[in-house]
């Protein structure tokens, strides 16, 4: 895709000159926003601050198609990357996830990043947090690092199956009802401030309907996903009434 003229090539060719390989996901049915609300979610995750990579909205014959620039590529070249699930196909639990961070000796800004994801995950309703969702890669001189986020999605049938709120990666052996206070807990010697990060977390969750609005989504749509995200997360450490005062 070049950014500068819009244009779309085929994957399948060499790069051409000012191009960079991106990512089509086609919206297959008009009665269901699904790409709309990819878009919002990766908007909120960015406010969050997720590291995100740039993403939009093409509209072809009155469908929204998500378009998202690929990680794994870089000026036509591979970069290497593997799963968490390639890594460690065990792993169902974010407590997993840091052990590997910590044997990938990945810097202190990655550890932040997956807290701010795993919070960001259970407060927006990303239940679907399975290990194929979470990617590292590796550079040339073979420092490994944590992807930027990919897959950023609200979990659909959370509203009719209450067994869908149970998260594929547990917090501590925690797989839904999570409070503030299992987060901080968890945080304990991996991320500093973790207050301040749930509290991003929560702010760039509270933009959903605002963002719902900009993007035209049926109002019986997003109220029924915010009516999963009202009950998602319980503020036992009441930040959010703190911040208030």
């Amino acid at each position: 895709y070049n950014t500068e003229t819009g244009e779309f090539r085929s994957g399948q060719v060499d790069l051409p000159e000012n191009f960079k390989q991106y990512i089509i996901k086609f919206k297959e049915a008009d009665d269901s926003p699904t790409t709309e609300i990819e878009m919002i979610y990766s908007e909120m995750a960015a406010a969050a601050g997720i590291d995100m990579m740039p993403c939009f909205l093409k509209e072809i014959d009155g469908r929204n198609h998500f378009v998202t620039e690929r990680f794994d590529r870089k000026n036509g070249e591979k970069i290497l990357s593997q799963t968490l699930a390639a890594i460690m196909p065990g792993a169902d639990d974010y407590m997993k996830l840091c052990w590997i961070a910590e044997t990938l000796k990945l810097p202190l800004e990655d550890k932040d990043q997956i807290f701010i994801r795993m919070v960001f995950n259970y407060v927006a309703g990303i239940s679907d947090d399975h290990n194929k969702n979470i990617s590292f890669t590796m550079d040339r001189t073979g420092v490994w690092r944590l992807s930027p986020a990919y897959d950023v999605m609200f979990t659909a049938n959370t509203w009719e199956n209450s067994s869908a709120h149970i998260h594929s990666m547990g917090v501590m052996g925690k797989r839904s009802a999570l409070t503030t206070s299992d987060f901080v807990n968890f945080a304990e010697d991996f991320v500093e401030e973790p207050e301040k990060k749930i509290l991003q977390v929560f702010d760039a969750v509270s933009s959903f309907q605002s963002l719902c609005a900009k993007y035209s989504i049926d109002k019986a749509i997003s109220d029924k996903i915010q009516h999963v995200l009202d009950g998602l997360v319980i503020d036992d450490l009441n930040l959010l009434e703190s911040k208030k005062q």
